[in-house]
This record gives structure tokens, sequence and C-alpha cells, in this order.
């Protein structure tokens, strides 16, 4: 049918409303909407689209968009922390993969080395999109299984330029080595000028359209730096998805990252859409009749095969277990551009293996939702049978649990959660946090914070924290079915409990209320400040104190578009750029600092010695005279004057006094 480009984007967006809305209702992937879109509009369904049409040029975009989101989450510095995994894991994953299947259609079946190595490529690739799409909704790309999933597919879209040109090169014959040379020439060319002289220009570029201060020509600029990277790389042999990679990865160290992020996500999702209606043109439903049992058994070889050689490849590069299931059935698909080979090499590829390559790909891809939810339900399995390292764990959390009353329980320790901390910890306040990411629990217990290894959503690991002793829960984590289960465990070993949560959006709100969540932060609010004021009402701090001490540490986060980031673990509050500022600091006098019954002047004379001064004291609702508080008395608010270092450097001048005083208090056992 002979149509315009708005005509082909009218009757997609239409059909996809329709149909994605059914699959929702359903709880179906989505993706099977565009595929079977793309099936029943295409040429060998309703013929609105032909093969090649334009539409297929305006679905490249919804790869360029993905590769994009990964290269932003995927930094130059984290690629090289992940080498090993992207080299090591993912170079044995695709040539040993390949090696196999070529082994197998070469000497087991007959084919010849063209159709061999075409589908050993295509069986070697596992879905970017689909992958890294489910493993960002999931919060788990900075995981274990994330890491190494995410590193497999970056050398997997690596790999995949010089099988496009030799796919290509097949194609047009050996007549063609020159180009072929000429091209991987101009390939290494334009990569080494992106990958020198980019990192040096951009992040300029990037600040001067920033403070300009319009979101529209931030737009623009954004648009037309990934567009100008991806044609740059297109015109020196390499693929548009490849430019867009590498213009992600080059603005991931920027301060504007995530504003860039939420500017690209809805042409993401609109255009990867657009990218599966296209793959659902190439697609003959008859071959599904035609050819079933070989492609029922290509299948089946495929997804018990691939994941077992994913699996003890990871577990060769000394993973955990679990983490080598996950990942292993997480990659055991294949993926999209297994189509774009397998449309590059289908001049010279017998017809029938084409048609049944094109199935075995499109079935093997759609499952990698079913395989990603089957490997979190493995993994889940198996931490809760694996009793001996449970226990371990467990032991060694209920020891540390056991020592905390009236305590804060944390459920996550990420960047929230830290804000939170550092407010509990300027007002004495005990915390216990519970992470379930092994990478990041062990950071946090070598830098000596109050952290423990476990999953909230578990009886046994809040039981450890020392539930029914503490003061409140917070849940700072990011996947809302963990935060549902945490709130439902958590209220059925104790009603009275309060729990604050913070969420990614106004539709999880009523979810968490159902569950027993007494108060809800919601992610366009300055969560880790929100979530620390509601906590700290359950220890009868007054409110006002809170917010003074909440804008005094704003001073670390980087607010842009409405998200908070602070720094890591290991980088202090005083990069802020006014940290040596004086302002007033609450302190409450308390038990764990000493200072209950201490003379005002003893007080102030140490006050002294850090070049501070005392401004006030509050006492209940009264604002004390100084000259008639002689002592200080537990609960007394101190409204100290300092900057912020002298402010820690009192704290910690407090803390230590405070032990040695209990030390030496401590009776001396008799001889």
């Amino acid at each position: 049918m002979n149509l315009h480009v708005p005509e082909y984007i009218f009757i997609m967006l239409a059909a996809s409303l329709v149909l994605i809305t059914v699959l929702r209702r359903f709880k179906l992937p989505t993706i099977f909407g565009y595929l079977i879109l793309g099936m029943l509009l295409g040429p060998h369904g309703a013929e609105f689209f032909a093969e090649g049409t334009d539409v297929t040029g305006i679905a490249e975009l919804g790869i360029m968009a993905i590769m994009f989101s990964i290269g932003l989450e995927f930094s130059f510095s984290r690629l090289i922390t992940a080498r090993r995994y992207v080299f090591g894991i993912g170079g044995f994953q695709v040539m040993g993969c390949a090696a196999v299947v070529v082994a197998v259609m070469k000497y087991g079946l007959g084919f010849n080395w063209h159709d061999s190595l075409l589908a050993g490529a295509v069986i070697s690739l596992s879905s970017t999109a689909v992958i890294s799409k489910m493993l960002i909704e999931e919060g788990l790309l900075s995981s274990p299984q994330g890491t190494r999933s995410i590193s497999v597919l970056i050398f997997q879209d690596l790999a995949f330029i010089p099988m496009l040109i030799l796919a290509n090169y097949t194609t047009e014959g050996e007549g063609a080595s020159d180009s072929v040379l000429s091209l991987l020439a101009s390939s290494v060319g334009i990569l080494a000028l992106i990958l020198i002289v980019a990192p040096r220009v951009m992040p300029l570029v990037v600040d001067y359209f920033a403070k300009l201060g319009s979101s529209e020509i931030f737009t623009i600029f954004v648009l037309t730096l990934i567009m100008g990277i991806s044609v740059l790389t297109y015109k020196g042999g390499l693929s548009m998805a490849l430019g867009s990679f590498l213009t992600g990865m080059l603005l991931s160290e920027s301060r504007h990252r995530f504003i860039i992020h939420d500017i690209i996500k809805p042409f993401r999702e609109i255009f990867l859409g657009f990218f599966f209606v296209s793959i659902g043109l190439l697609i003959d439903p008859n071959a599904f009749y035609e050819f079933l049992v070989p492609i029922v058994l290509g299948c089946l070889a495929v997804l018990v095969l691939k994941p077992l050689f994913i699996y003890g490849t990871v577990k060769l590069f000394g993973s955990h277990h679990w983490t080598a299931i996950y990942t292993g059935l997480a990659l055991g698909g294949t993926g999209e551009f297994g189509f774009v080979l397998l449309t590059a090499a289908a001049a010279s590829t017998d017809s029938d293996l084409l048609q049944i390559l094109f199935a075995i790909n499109l079935v093997c891809m759609g499952t990698a939702p079913i395989m990603i939810d089957v490997a979190q339900k493995v993994k889940d399995r198996l931490l809760t049978t694996d009793w001996l390292i449970k226990a371990r764990d467990l032991t060694r959390a209920a020891q540390q649990g056991s020592e905390l009353d009236h305590h804060v329980i944390i459920a996550g320790f990420g960047q929230n959660a830290r804000i939170l901390v550092r407010l509990l910890n300027r007002y004495s306040v005990p915390w216990l946090a519970i992470e379930s990411n092994y990478q990041l629990f062990d950071s946090a217990s070598k830098a000596g914070l109050n952290v423990i290894y476990g999953d909230s959503c578990q009886e046994e690991t809040m039981l450890a924290a020392n539930l029914f002793a503490a003061k409140a829960l917070v849940l700072t984590h990011g996947i809302q079915a963990n935060n549902v289960r945490t709130i439902e465990q958590a209220r059925n070993l104790r009603k009275d409990l309060p729990i604050f949560i913070k969420v990614q959006g106004q539709a999880e709100i009523a979810e968490c209320q159902e569950a027993g969540a007494s108060y809800i932060a919601v992610t366009s609010m300055e969560i880790g400040a929100a979530l620390a004021k509601e906590t700290l009402r359950e220890f009868n701090v007054r409110p006002e104190m809170v917010e003074h001490e909440a804008r005094t540490m704003h001073d670390t986060i980087v607010q842009e578009g409405g998200m908070n980031i602070v720094h890591d673990i290991a980088t202090s509050y005083y990069d802020s750029e006014d940290a040596d500022r004086r302002r007033p600091h609450p302190l409450i006098v308390a038990e764990s600092n000493g200072l209950p019954g201490k003379a005002r002047g003893a007080f102030e004379q140490t006050l002294q010695k850090f070049d501070i001064a005392l401004l006030r004291i509050e006492r209940g609702d009264q604002l004390v005279e100084m000259v008639s508080a002689d002592f200080l008395e537990e609960g007394d608010v101190l409204i100290i004057d300092a900057n912020d270092f002298q402010m820690d450097a009192l704290l910690t001048k407090l803390l230590d006094d405070s032990v040695t005083a209990a030390e030496a208090d401590a009776p001396t056992p008799s001889s």
C-alpha cells in the first residue's frame, strides 16, 4: 500500500495504542505487541507496510535511543573498571557460542561456511534493547548480575560491527576486499577522533548550552549531538547505534546527565516501539507452520545450551553461582541485531534457512522477559535455600542488631539512605541499614558503617535487625515489589511500627498505603531530607531544627531536573562550595555525646578551641538565658555558630570524650 510517512506513523501509533493497552491489561510484555503489530500490518498480513519502507529507517532511532541510554549509565570509568567482564566474559561468550554453533552447522548439519558463520553470529548475540530495559526497570543495572549482563551486551554490540561488515562483504562478493579494508581503516580513524577529541571539548560545550537556561535550546542541542556523532560513525563505516552509545558514554560524566536522561526517555520509548514493529514486518507467519520441527528444536537448543554456556563462562571469571545463573538466563535468548545481520546477508543465504533463523531469533528474543523473570525467581530460591551462607550472614546481622535499641532500620543503603544517615548521626540517633547488594554492603562495612547484608523482605533478616526494639523503619531502595513485601513483612511482625518509604511516582502510593506505610515521599521531593524530618519526629526532634539542618545538608546535593544526587560514601559533604561558611548548627544534648550535666562554662571553653561560638540554648519550649543556664540538661538544643569542618571536628571530639569517660567509669575486674 502506497502511504506517506505521516500515514505510516499514524497507523502504527493508533494500532499500538490499542494492542499495547490490551497487553498491559493482561500483564504481557509490550514487545510482543509491537512484533505482532508488524506481522499483522506487514507484507505477510494486511499489507499496510512493505519491507524496506521509510518506517524501518525511523525505527533505527529506537536502537540509537536505547544505546544512548546505556552509554549514559555505563561511563568510561565504569567500562575501564568492568573491562575484565566486557572483554573477558563478553569475548569468551561471543566467540565461544559462535564457535559451537558454527561447528554444529558445518560439520553436524552440512551447511556451508557462510550460512554456518551467519547462524553462529546471530545466536551469539542477545537483546540489548529488551535486557537493558528490564534491568533498568527492575533497578538491577548496578547489581553484580546487571554489571555482568551489560558488560557482555556491550561486547556483543562492539562485535556486531565486524559481523555486519563481513555480512555485507559476503553479499557484495570477494571483489570488495579493498573497500572492506578501507572501511575498517576509516572506522578506526573515526573512533580515535571521537574518543580523543570529544572528552576534551564536550564538557565545555554542554556547560555552555546548559547555562543558557533554555530547556528548548538544551533539548535541541542534546538531540543534535546524538545525531551528529551517530552520523559521523555511520559515515566511517560503523553503526549509528554505536555512535549513540559513545555519545552517551561521553556525557555520562556530565553533571547534567540526569536532565539529558529525562530528555531522551520519551524519544526512546516511541522509537523503540517502531523498531520492534519493523522487525515484525520481516517475519512470515507461514514459516512457523512450514518449518515447525526445525524451529522448535533450534529454539530448545538455544534456550537450554546458551544459558549453560554463559553460566559456565561467568563462573569461570569468579562470580557467585546465582549471579552466573541469573546472567546466563538473562542473556540466554537472542537479540535485535540478529535481524539486522539476517537482513544484510539475505541475498546470499539459503531462503529456507533465513526464515528458520528469523523465527528462532524472534522466539528466543521474545522469551527474554520470561527468562529474566525466571532468573529472579531462581535467584530468590537459591538465596532462601543456601542455609549455611544465610545462617552465617544472619548471625552477624543479629550480633549487630542485638546491640541496638530504639534505633532506625533502613532498608537499602543507596544515595537517599546516606543523606538520611548523615542527619541521623547529627542527632545521635542509632541506625542499622540492610543492603542486599553485596558490593555496596562490602564497601559500606569496610568504611565502618553499621550495615548488614540481607534481604529486608525476609522475616529472619528483620528479626536479626532487632525489629521489635526499633523505633522506625525507612525504605529507600527503588524496587516497588520489594518495598511492598518489606512493608507487609514488617506489619506482620509489628503493627505499631512507623514505616517511612520513598516511591518513584504517584501510581505506587496507593499500593504502599494499602500495605501499611505510615509516610510516603515521592521522588520529585527532596527525598532524603523529607524522610529524615518525618523519621526524626519519632524522636521528638523539633521540626524547625530538622528543617535547618536539612538545608545545611542540601548543600551537598546536586539538584538537577527535580532529582537529588549525593556523593559517594567516601566523599564528604565538604565538597560544597560554601562548606567553610559559618552558619547556625543545632546540637542536641544527649548521653551519646556526654553533654548532660556538663558545666556551660566548660563546654564554651571546648568550643573556643575550635573557634566556635554558642549562640543560645533552647530548653523545651523556652529560650534559656545564657546566664541562667549553668549546666546543660539532656534534651537541650544548643545553637552553635560554626562551619561544617568545625562542626564535624567538635562532634568527633565529643564522641571521643564520651567513650573515654564510659571506659573510665567501667568497673575494673578484681584480680
